[in-house]
């Protein structure tokens, strides 16, 4: 099934079902695809200008579309390259065909890919290609190749993914030396790490969720409301709203903003402990306006920064590259076994280890206004290892 995403655009709407007719009609118009190929995976609040364009003989135009927005970038990115798209007044978008799974694919998501399949069939070629994922840009494919080459070596070599990249570049090189000496062996199974998307929300409501008001339970609203998949605080309370399940190795993703015209005080706990408090137990990644990736230690927390113990604050490691009151920022916190890695739009702001390993997670206020939106969350497993798939020892 074709699979178009549609970002924050309420399925009830009367705009919701035109984009649906008009997606299915117009795609379903191509003999190579099923009739009505649409699928929900997410919803948009505003709908783009979307024209029928009629059949040429060189191409099939489906859709323009007009503006162009991430939007409809997606849209166009998710069709086959077989069918042509009009941007503007002789202006056309072709997507690329999507990239075979091998080795030498140049998309590093899909040479992961690629390698754990090679290492399921006992492929050796896929120990090369491993150890240069940990240099790719994007942090959850270098997390992802961190803990495959982890399960198959048991070494670490020193290597974090949010290490800055030189140190990176000097584990990755003894991974490869390691991966030019290693053999893979038929003799027994190896457990291979896997990221499962964990939804924590429902789409609907805060059901798994509680908000704490001065240390208190309470209800959400009226501080905290869910509309359109933006989660909106007042800003009106002292508190927080947290998950009722404690996670433990995972990655984490939510986008914020402050309203325009203001800023303010807030910041994203993890690592909590099951006691709620005015001040909790755990871990905070700072969203205070200037200052996103401070950590600051709540409720005697342990943990260590730059190998010493925290006490109660520990600045950032790059000046601000938060974007401008208004606009949508994006936080990262990876948490595996203990160890804590943080990005701010992309950036390696701060990192610890030795915390604790498992914890609720939760959404500060702090007598300031702020906007969620897009909390993901991956979850890292080990999977059982099948019959006959293959270990890698130790050279």
């Amino acid at each position: 099934m074709l699979q178009v995403v549609v970002d924050d655009l309420p399925v009830g709407s009367k705009y919701y079902a035109e984009l649906k007719a008009l997606l299915n009609t117009g795609l379903s118009a191509h003999q190579s695809l099923p009739s009505r190929p649409f699928k929900l995976i997410r919803r948009h609040r505003t709908l783009p200008d979307f024209r029928r364009r009629p059949s040429t003989p060189e191409s099939m135009t489906v859709f323009g579309i007009s503006p162009v927005t991430p939007l409809t970038m997606l849209c166009l990115l998710s069709l086959p390259s077989s069918i042509t798209l009009r941007t503007g007044p002789g202006d056309e978008f072709r997507p690329a065909a999507q990239e075979p799974v091998t080795l030498d694919a140049k998309d590093p998501a899909i040479r992961l890919k690629a390698c754990r399949k090679a290492i399921r069939k006992g492929d050796a070629k896929c120990l090369a290609v491993l150890p240069r994922l940990l240099l790719a840009k994007e942090f959850h494919v270098r997390l992802e190749a961190m803990l495959i080459l982890h399960s198959l070596s048991k070494e670490r070599f020193g290597y974090s993914p949010g290490q800055p990249l030189e140190q990176q570049r000097v584990a990755a090189l003894k991974w490869l030396r390691w991966a030019r000496a290693a053999q893979l062996d038929d003799s027994a199974g190896t457990q291979l790490p896997e990221m499962k998307r964990i939804d924590l929300l429902n789409g609907k409501d805060f059901q798994g969720w509680q908000a704490i008001d001065g240390g208190r339970p309470t209800p959400a609203a009226p501080v905290w409301t869910y509309r359109d998949g933006i989660i909106a605080c007042s800003g009106k309370a002292k508190g927080y709203l947290r998950t009722e399940k404690p996670y433990d190795n995972y990655i984490l993703s939510v986008e914020w903003r402050w309203p325009e015209g203001t800023g303010g005080d807030s910041g994203i706990f993890f690592m909590l402990s099951d006691e709620d408090a005015l001040i909790p137990n755990g871990l905070e990644a700072q969203l205070y306006s200037g200052r996103a990736g401070d950590f600051w230690s709540l409720g005697a927390f342990q943990a260590k920064v730059s190998g010493k113990q925290l006490i109660s604050y520990a600045r950032k490691r790059t000046e601000t590259n938060e974007k401008p009151i208004g606009e949508w920022n994006r936080m990262q916190i990876a948490v595996y076994e203990g160890n804590v890695t943080v990005l701010v739009n992309g950036t390696l702001q701060n990192g610890a280890t030795e915390g604790r390993r498992s914890g609720r997670i939760g959404l500060q206020v702090e007598g300031d206004a702020i906007e969620f939106r897009n909390l993901e969350l991956f979850q890292i497993r080990a999977v059982p290892p099948v019959e006959g798939q293959n270990k890698l020892p130790a050279p």
